[in-house]
């Protein structure tokens, strides 16, 4: 008996570097759930905030698998967050900006940060995870 369905986004519900579902996939979903009881997660390397804008008309309805598997949860809630160690966090950030072709990014359960002169990126960035 199925009882969860897990999904990648990118490149398997949206097209890679898009943030728009088939409106007929949250349909489904739903009515997977009500007449069958099967729950969906959607699991990406996106932030948790950008999962839930994507599937905004059903977020509270379904579970997210974010951050590359280090953030579970759903509407409101965080189930499992494994988090990095602060000090390998700062020093991971500091070898990336050794290199002038990489970008810092850190994000956490609720917030994004980043440090970036490159304005194009941070639009791009805003637009896929829509920062808080």
């Amino acid at each position: 008996m199925i009882k969860l369905i897990v999904s990648d986004i990118d490149g398997t519900l949206v097209r890679d570097g898009e943030n728009h579902v088939n409106p007929e996939l949250f349909d489904v979903i739903m009515k997977l759930k009500k007449e069958k009881g099967i729950h969906f997660a959607a699991a990406s390397g996106r932030q948790a905030a950008s999962i839930e804008y994507i599937f905004s008309p059903i977020k509270k309805e379904i579970f997210y698998l974010a951050e590359n598997g280090s953030y579970l949860g759903c509407w409101g809630r965080n189930l499992f967050l494994y988090p990095m160690d602060r000090k390998l966090a700062c020093a991971l950030a500091e070898d990336i900006r050794r290199d002038p072709k990489l970008e810092v990014l850190v994000s956490g359960s609720k917030r994004a940060y980043m440090e970036t002169g490159d304005e194009k990126f941070t639009r791009w960035i805003r637009k896929d995870i829509i920062l808080m």
